[in-house]
């Protein structure tokens, strides 16, 4: 307990010294959900045991994983020429992760952004941003003898940062950037009772993003904790997600509530919502899906409906895991 209330300790400290800014956006290290599992879930997964989902909620999930799996997920968006969808959903569509996971041990990818926005520089000019960074991750977790048990992560970190600033007589001028990185990420599952579990995962406590043109930059820190309830075949899961970010006006706190129930022993239903802290109805968010068991794969897919002040979107994704 000293040794967690010290990580605790320390993490704040963290939070005061990541002061340097940011290039492009506020959210461009949050990275895309990993599954429809999670996201049919409410995004969920601090607590949830889905291999392709691990890496990014809690490594220390992976302390009670046996076998060999392998798990792709795809996503794409409505509107996504919107700017504030662009910007709420920085890697909305594409191949969003590849991740393979045997026993304790984890290698994955995952697509961090991969968007435009617009920003101004004065009254006369503006710039266009297009981001793109990616990760490459090596996850492990291990069982402690007091009962529960610790998860890390070690990212790589790259990409690039294409820059066009336009003035008042729509002149143009075009910059790449390259830029290289890590981040690590701490995290732990206690046992509460035998179908109750609480998970915390510190992610990014250390992490440096390296451009060609820009200072260095200070990877956003971010806590993430939740609790998760099993009842014969009904899962139920609540998270607590909370972003530092550096500038920006964007929410640093959200809820997330999920469930799944299982029927049939293949088939899987899934039901979440997604809210600020202040409960405020034209941010609330409703996610749902469904997955089945093939033998030894499973297909699932999820929709969210995301109000972002009173705007809606769309979101959809899929993923295939077999187990090898």
């Amino acid at each position: 307990m000293k040794i967690l209330c010290s990580v605790i300790v320390f993490c704040v400290f963290l939070e005061n010294v990541y002061a340097l800014n940011l290039q492009g956006i506020p959210n461009a290290y949050d990275g895309s959900v990993p599954s429809a599992n999670s996201m049919a879930m409410g995004d969920t997964g601090v607590t949830v045991c889905d291999p392709g989902s691990i890496f990014y909620y809690n490594s220390a999930i992976l302390a009670y994983h046996t076998g060999l799996e392998l798990q792709s997920s795809f996503s794409c968006l409505g509107k996504d020429d919107s700017h504030i969808n662009n910007l709420y959903n920085p890697s909305g569509f594409g191949l969003t992760t590849v991740c393979l996971v045997k026993d304790d041990i984890s290698i994955s990818w995952n697509r961090l952004v991969n968007n435009n926005v617009l920003i101004n520089i004065s009254d006369n000019n503006y710039a266009k941003i297009q981001n793109s960074i990616n990760s490459l991750s090596l996850s492990f977790g291990k069982k402690s003898y007091f009962g529960y048990s610790t998860g890390f992560s070690l990212s790589y970190l790259y990409g690039a940062i294409g820059e066009t600033t336009f003035d008042a007589l729509n002149n143009s001028n075009a910059s790449i950037y390259n830029g290289n990185g890590f981040s690590c990420d701490l995290s732990f599952l206690f046992p509460l009772q035998n179908n109750l579990n609480f998970g915390l995962n510190l992610k990014n406590l250390i992490g440096l993003m390296f451009w060609q043109k820009y200072k260095t930059e200070y990877v956003p820190f971010t806590i993430m904790s939740g609790l998760g309830y099993t009842y014969r075949n009904l899962f139920l899961c609540f998270d607590w997600h909370k972003y530092c970010y550096r500038f920006g006006n964007l929410d640093k706190d959200k809820f997330h509530f999920g469930l799944e129930q299982c029927i049939f022993k293949n088939i899987f239903l899934r039901l979440g919502t997604i809210t600020f802290t202040n409960f405020d109805k034209r941010n609330l968010s409703f996610t749902y899906g469904a997955g089945i068991n093939i033998k030894n794969y499973q297909l699932s897919l999820s929709f969210k409906q995301e109000n972002v002040y009173s705007e809606k979107f769309l979101k959809y994704m899929v993923t295939l895991k077999g187990s090898l």
